[in-house]
């Protein structure tokens, strides 16, 4: 790929991190990608160049996949769950101004 990514991990307020690609113009509009179950922001890696003309693309490794971290906790309800995995989501786009 011959286009510049920026890599790093943002940590947020759960204690855990989200390991994520930056490419694109910083004064493109921003494109968030988000994989599906059992993959990582890397199965964007081949359409990132193409996408980093006209936008700023983050790709982010949802928690538990991918190089980010894996949490070890149990939950006590379905709402409890779901606002920890989307927490850091959240954090991460507020942190970046998206």
């Amino acid at each position: 790929m011959n286009i510049p990514i920026e890599q790093g991990y943002f940590n947020y307020s759960e204690g855990e991190s989200l390991f994520y690609m930056i490419s694109g113009p910083k004064d493109a509009p921003p494109l968030i990608l988000l994989h599906g179950l059992c993959a990582s922001g890397l199965m964007f890696y081949t359409g990132i160049p193409a996408l980093s003309k006209n936008y700023r693309v983050y790709t982010i490794d949802l928690l538990g996949m991918g190089k980010s971290s894996r949490p070890n906790v149990k939950f006590n309800s379905r709402e409890e769950s779901e606002n920890f995995f989307t927490r850091g989501i959240i954090e991460f786009i507020e942190n970046f101004n998206l």
